[in-house]
This record gives C-alpha cells, structure tokens and sequence, in this order.
C-alpha cells in the first residue's frame, strides 16, 4: 500500500508542476466536446439479440432483401380548397420522385385495379390486335431475359407487401404486361370502363398514405436523418410547383422514429448535462459556502465528463439509445472522486507546511482506494459485455471505459487545480469548510447497529422481490415520447 501511495504523490506532484500543459490540454478537451456532440448519433431502434442468433442471420438477410415491415410512411392531408385532381397530381409526383432515388426500393401509393383474374391477359390481346409496331417492340423488350428477372423480383417484393385481395392480380400478371399496355388500353375505352386504382386514403378522402421502402435499415440512424431531410426538401419543392401549399405533410414509420428520436436525444443530452452541471454547483455551494472550493469540486468533474463526451464521440459513435444512462453513472462517481479530495485535502490542510504538500498528500492517500474502488466498479460494468442485447453490450463497455477514463482525469486536474486556485498561498487562508454534513443520520447509525443491519436486510428482500416481478415493455410507441412529430 505505501508503495501505491508514492506512485501517487509522484503523479499529484507531477500534476502540480505540469499544471500549464493540464491547462492546455484541458482546454482543448473542452472546446472539443461540444464540437463533438454535434456529431454523435444514437440507434435509437436496435438492442436485440436478433443480431447475435441464427434467427437473427435470416431476420437479417430478410431487411436486406425486401425492406422493413414498417416502411416511411407519408401522411398528406388536404382541405377543402385542394381539389381531387391536384391532391392525387401531387401523390403521383412524390411517388414518382421518390422511386428514382437509388436507395429507396419501392414505393406503394396505389392499390391494385379492381378487375378480373383474367383482366390482364385481356388486355394484352386487345393491344397486340391493335397496336402499331412501336408497342409490340416495347412489350418484346419487356419480354427479354434480363427484364423478365428486374420485374419478377418487384412482383416478389410485392406479394410480400399486399393484401391476400391483391394477390391474385399480382400473380395473374407477374411481369406487369398490364402495366405496360395500360395507356394504349385505356384510351381505347370510355373512362369508367374499370375501376381505376385506388389510394390509400381515409373515408371520406381527407388524408392519404404513401409508403415508401428504403434499402438501408432505420437502425442507421444517420440515415434516416438524411433521407428525412431529403423527402421534406422534396415535399416542398412539388408543394410549390404543384401550387399545393395547401396540403399537409407528416412523417412517420421507424425511420421517421429513428430521426426525430436522435435529434431529441441529442437536446436532451445538451439540457441535462447543462442542468445538472448547474444543481452540482448549487449544492456545491451549500455544502461550502466558498467560491473557490465549489470550483475545485466543479472544475474536475466538468473536464472528466468532456473528455468522456469526447471519448463516445470517437470510439462509441452511433450510441445505443439503451446506453444512455453512462452519463448519470460517470457523473456520480467522478463527484464522489473530488468530494473525497476535497474532504481529505481540508484534513490536511491542518498539518502541511504548504497547499502544495496538503495536495500531494491527499492524492496519495485517496489514490489508492478511489482507483481500487472505481477499477472493480468498471469491472462489474464490464460483465455487461456477455450480454445478448447490443445495447446493453455497448452500455457495459461505455460505463467502465468512461470510468476509468474519468478517474484518470480527474485526478490528473485535482492538483492542478488546487495550484489554480490556491496558488502558493498560506494553507490557513485557504478557508476550506464544511457547512452540511449528515451527522446526525450516521450517528443514529451507529448507535443502533441492529436496527439498522434489519432494515438493510428488509431492504434487500424487498427488492429481490420486486426484482423478480420485473416486466419490460418492449413496444415502439411506449418507448419515445408521445410529443415526437413521428409519433
């Protein structure tokens, strides 16, 4: 142990008397991190153990071929100044936009036409009988081998998306001749001939549904973000040539979730951090009552949860939206660090000829069982690693990685800061006080040792009780908050 406490009076030394390069580089950790927390990313639909399994593989090989079972959804609306024809004009505008891009891999605006089984080849007949020779050639080319094979792998991805009412057209014309030969039929024939293919609207025609399939999953939540931002900039550059300000556009399905779940997830890391930041200092204060002691316990907490920020940034980046409670965890331990420097620093500031020395002393004392206590914390944190679930994987890494990391560098700016503050002032203007401590509850404590072992007893049956009736509620629309534009 005394060979542990000169390993770290030499590093508190070290510390003391590098403090220009801990400034320098203390700085540049903190200018970072805000520059860095723009860029992180957090995957806010993924976790399961799907990824692990054989199940997982085909779950997997099966996004990868047909798309998500919730696609984009897109939801227009329209009032009563909107005619009919603009509002399906500007459906089949964005329909037609949007299966041009060559990552999106269908999109399901309409439904199938209501007309026989036998429809189709009808109306091949009647073209073929009528036709000029420039839609034979049309109708050949979509015959040839390499057509063929583009369109029975649509008419695929269709059966897996249509109702079991469509089905039978789709099967009854898997190469899509009727599709083909559609204008050249229809001009032929009055309008209402047939039914024409339906929308997805609601009754009475006030809103409609556009889905759309991308070929990237919704679990890159970057992506998402970006095909987001790429359908709104659409929707608006046809609202204004199509003059139809008038309809209304929302978002929803995973990605639309994914998205607009990383853009809150990333306010609401801002704001917390900021507000809790701000509560430390206040009860910094009252504990205290002095500005340059709640700066000494502030100062090394802010830094270490930079540099944590900046660690996620570069080697976690997109984080696990099951991960984000590693912040609270770090933040409470790297206060517990500076408290107990702090505590044991106001002890010796009584028997040491200088701060400087106090300082020292304190870090080796406190190196030891703080460095202890926080290495078999990260370590408990670390069997989080044999989890099933990613997200409680990457929670395990992220917690003890961020540990270690914050006790590095808390009590690398501990006696830096001490030498800020303080400076080479006398130890007895240095005015280091306690104004609340819990002395009567500890106390209580230990007067009455039986009582208190019973109750923490009752304490721990209780919650092996209650730990055994856990329930987890795995639906999407209890996990994000019901303000969500998605939602």
């Amino acid at each position: 142990m005394k060979r542990a406490n000169h390993l770290f009076e030499a590093w508190a030394a070290l510390m003391w008397d590098k403090h220009r390069w801990v400034a320098l580089v203390t700085i540049i950790i903190v200018a970072c991190s805000p520059i860095l927390l723009r860029g992180l990313h957090f995957r806010t639909l993924t976790g399961t153990p799907l990824s692990d399994a054989d199940t997982g593989e085909v779950y997997q090989d099966g996004i990868r071929r047909f798309g998500e079972g919730c696609p984009l959804t897109i939801v227009l609306k329209r009032r009563r100044d909107v005619t009919p024809a603009l509002f399906d004009r500007f459906t089949d505008a964005l329909a037609d936009e949007m299966r041009a891009w060559p990552d999106i891999r269908f999109v399901q605006s309409q439904t199938r036409p209501r007309e026989s089984r036998n429809a189709s080849a009808w109306r091949l007949g009647v073209v073929l009988a009528n036709s000029a020779d420039e839609t034979r050639q049309t109708l050949l080319s979509r015959l040839t081998g390499k057509e063929m094979h583009k369109q029975l792998r649509r008419s695929r991805k269709k059966l897996l998306m249509a109702k079991e009412e469509e089905r039978d057209f789709i099967t009854a014309d898997l190469l899509d001749v009727g599709g083909l030969v559609m204008p050249f039929y229809t001009s032929r024939l009055r309008p209402n001939a047939f039914d024409p293919s339906l929308y997805f609207d609601a009754p009475g025609g006030a809103s409609r549904l556009v889905f759309v399939y991308p070929t990237v999953t919704a679990e890159d939540a970057p992506y998402s973000q970006n095909l987001l931002t790429r359908t709104r900039a659409t929707i608006e550059r046809l609202r204004r040539s199509q003059q139809a300000e008038s309809i209304e556009v929302s978002i929803t399905g995973r990605h639309a979730l994914a998205a607009d779940g990383t853009v809150l997830l990333q306010k609401e890391l801002s704001i917390i951090t900021l507000i809790a930041g701000s509560l430390l200092f206040v009860l910094f204060w009252a504990v205290f009552r002095n500005l340059p002691v709640t700066l000494l316990c502030g100062l090394p907490v802010a830094v270490s949860m930079s540099a944590v920020i900046v660690l996620i940034c570069l080697a976690f980046n997109p984080v696990d939206m099951l991960a984000m409670g590693f912040a609270a965890i770090i933040l409470g331990l790297s206060i517990d660090v500076t408290i107990h420097c702090v505590g044991r620093l106001h002890q010796m500031l009584g028997n040491a000829a200088s701060v400087r020395e106090a300082t020292i002393r304190t870090i080796g004392d406190c190196g030891p069982p703080i460095f202890i206590g926080v290495t078999t914390t990260a370590a408990a944190f670390l069997c989080l690693g044999f989890a099933k679930f990613s997200g409680m994987r990457q929670f395990g890494l992220l917690a003890a990685s961020g540990l270690l990391l914050s006790l590095a560098t808390s009590l690398a700016v501990f006696p830096a800061a001490v030498r800020w503050i303080y400076g080479r002032i006398p130890p007895a203007k240095t005015d280091l006080r306690y104004h609340l401590l819990p002395r009567h509850f500890f106390s209580m404590a230990c007067l009455h040792p039986r009582t208190a072992l019973a109750l923490a007893a009752v304490a721990v049956a209780v919650s092996v009780a209650a730990a055994a009736q856990f329930r987890f509620d795995m639906r999407i629309e209890t996990t994000f908050p019901a303000t969500l534009p998605a939602m």
